[in-house]
């Protein structure tokens, strides 16, 4: 299942954002985050479970990923 956790982590420090201020660049807000940080801040693990029901880990990401608690 590692191999699983690896692939959704380094989709999720892929992940790129161009809201407010930043509408002009691309942003990764993740891209900085070690996989620990990522399991300790956000809803990780919530999107794991989802991925393993059978969904699809883009909309796993965009749907159950949060940062912070």
């Amino acid at each position: 299942m590692r191999n699983l956790e690896q692939i959704v982590f380094n989709k999720i420090k892929n992940i790129t954002t161009n809201e407010g201020a930043f509408a002009d660049k691309k942003i990764k807000p993740y891209a900085n985050y070690t996989l620990d940080s990522i399991k300790k801040y956000t809803t990780f693990y919530d999107v794991i479970d989802v991925i393993k029901k059978g969904y699809d880990i883009d909309w796993a990401i965009n749907t159950y990923l949060k940062k912070g608690f």
